[in-house]
This record gives C-alpha cells, structure tokens and sequence, in this order.
C-alpha cells in the first residue's frame, strides 16, 4: 500500500510511506502447522521466548513455517541457508530476502514476570501499571483478604503464602523475573529479599526510605551477604519522581522496571 500525503490525511495518519501486509489463512487440518501452534502455545504459557519464521516464495504465496525455541530447537524446517543461530540473534520483527524467497522472523518475546510481594495500596496501582507494559504480573501476600482479584483484576496470578518463607520453592526466578518487594512491614520486607538474593532475578526493587533499607542491609551483611549482592538491589526503589502517593510510586516503580528490562534486552548474546 502507497501512503501519500493525501491517503495518510484523510486516515488521521501521522506519517505516508509504504506498507507491506501479509494476510494468511492457517489449515488446522495440516499437521505441521497444528504442531507450530500446539508448541507457540505451550511456550508462550511457559513464559518462554521463541520465534515464528514464515517462509513466502517469490509469487507471493505462504509455502511454511518454523518455529525455533529459546533452546534452539526447532520445529518444521528453516529454509537451508538460515542458520538457529541468526533466528536467535534477531531481537525485532525482520524480513529477509534471499533465495527467491522472503522469511519473516518475529520474536515472540515474553516481556518479563513482575512478582509483587505485598498486597497494599502500592501493589494495587502498581499491578495495573505492569500489566498495562507486558509485564506477566503475579502479585502474592500472606493475607487471603487483600490478595482477591477484586483487589487486583488485572493481576495474571494471585498466590496467598502460608508466610513469607521458602519462597524459592513455590514460584520460579529467572533473569526475566523483576522482584518488588513491599510488604506490610520491614521484618518481611527482610525475609523475602534474603531468598530472592539467592537467585537470578533480573530486578530486584524494595520500598522503604535510605534508612529502613540500610538497617536491612546490614542485617544481611551480618548473614554474609557480600556487597556486590546487596548492589543489586533498587533501593529506596523506583525513578526519583518526588512520588507520594500510591498511584505515582507506582509510576515510578514500573518506570525503573521498564529501564532495567531494556537494559537486560540489550546485554542479551
């Protein structure tokens, strides 16, 4: 489609150019394409990244497609010059020509779990605000009265804990796990963050003023917790908006998580 000055004016477009559309009727009765969605699905509920790669020949028809997963496995076949490696490495949406053929790759990108320790009012504003950037946003509390999904509907998971122990074994970290900590009060604000040093989280923020979170820490140096770990704490977390109340701490929370998740995106290999 040709956009000119004209066409763009009367759509309410910003800007003309051109643009390219591929508009595609899937079989459900191929079984190579039925297994591509079984697994796209099954990844995506995993919270798992892939890549969808569909090969167009060059009379415009859609011959397959591929799907390679964070592993590098894959499903169906890549045309034979392109590599797992190259699908990998493609960070945004690309089209590429070469052998009479054009291949679309698109990154299925899980943009991260937010996992919200503490239901108060600063979790409630702030679930709102990760769900509405794509984070997968699980929120968990040891109060079953406060974690409701009248709370929080539009939380994607609602865990109610026992107490705020063993956390490691109940819920999975990984670097695409952005931690808040805002509990109800400093002494479980201490429990979690001494297990969720102990992973790999990509985030790691806690509420609390400079004072608080150095008590807190010097708890932790006396456990042997080593400096470079408590460095990778947020805290007091969040951009220095000169927040105040609920709704824009959690502005300036999910604004830092934004950062620290382009900034993980970026040191990929």
């Amino acid at each position: 489609f040709e956009f000119s000055g004209k066409d763009a004016a009367s759509m309410d477009a910003i800007c003309g150019g051109q643009v390219e559309v591929l508009v595609e009727w899937l079989d459900p009765a191929d079984p190579q394409t039925s297994q591509i969605i079984q697994e796209l699905q099954a990844i995506l509920e995993q919270r798992r990244t892939s890549w969808l790669v569909t090969i167009v020949s060059d009379r415009e028809e859609i011959t397959r497609h591929a799907l390679v997963n964070q592993d590098g496995e894959v499903f169906g076949k890549l045309p034979d010059s392109l590599k797992v490696e190259s699908v990998i490495a493609t960070r945004q949406s690309a089209l590429i020509n070469f052998d009479r053929q054009k291949v679309l790759i698109e990154p299925m990108n899980v943009e991260g779990t937010a996992y919200i320790f503490g239901a108060g009012h600063v979790s409630r504003s702030l679930a709102e605000f990760t769900r509405a950037v794509g984070f997968w946003t699980v929120v968990l509390d040891d109060r079953a009265e406060y974690t409701t999904p009248r709370r929080f509907p539009t939380a994607d998971e609602l865990i109610v804990l026992d107490a705020y122990e063993n956390i490691l074994e109940k819920i999975q970290i990984d670097r695409d796990s952005f931690v808040v900590i805002v509990t109800r009060g400093h002494l479980d604000d201490f429990k979690v963050l001494a297990q969720i040093l102990q992973s790999s989280a990509g985030y790691i923020g806690m509420i609390g003023s400079r004072r608080k979170c150095e008590l807190i820490f010097e708890e932790l140096r006396k456990l042997g917790f080593p400096q470079a770990d408590l460095q990778r704490v947020h805290a007091p977390i969040g951009v220095a908006i000169d927040a105040e109340t609920p709704e824009e701490i959690g502005i300036s929370i999910v604004a830092e998580m934004i950062q620290n998740r382009a900034k993980l995106r970026r040191e990929q290999p």
